[in-house]
């Protein structure tokens, strides 16, 4: 509990000053769910590549509900998780579970490819928030 006391205390003050800025915290939610429904998009996408046409609706409900609870510290960055949850929503969406891990591990690749570029470019060209307070 003694752990937890000063993670919870900084989270208070994240939430108090996010209320503080109504504007901000509407910017924040209207970007988070718009990134969210890309990430679906990008799933209904990779879907339609390999000749499987889930119904979208369904797909946009599972995904934010899978999106959601991958964030619940069980694994490293939600491997094994996310796919478990694809395997086991496929008789939900209408497709069969091996479709279902294939786009999964698709997906979480296409994910870590993205990262793995801007880790690149971050690393070369070594931009630092510090250096841009200072040229303003």
């Amino acid at each position: 509990l003694k752990v937890l006391r000063p993670i919870l205390h900084e989270l208070k003050n994240a939430v108090n000053l996010t209320l503080k800025h109504k504007g901000t915290a509407g910017m924040i939610i209207f970007t988070t769910l718009a990134f969210q429904l890309l990430q679906t998009l990008s799933m209904i996408f990779l879907y339609y590549a390999i000749d499987s046409y889930p119904n979208p609706w369904i797909m946009l409900a599972i995904c934010l509900l899978i999106f959601v609870l991958v964030n619940i510290p069980v694994s490293v960055n939600g491997i094994g998780y996310r796919e478990g949850l694809f395997v086991y929503f496929a008789p939900v969406m209408g497709v069969q579970a091996e479709t279902n891990l294939m786009v999964s591990l698709m997906f979480y690749v296409a994910n870590l490819l993205l990262a793995g570029i801007g880790l690149i470019l971050y690393l070369n060209k070594r931009i630092r928030i510090e250096n841009i307070k200072r040229d303003s």
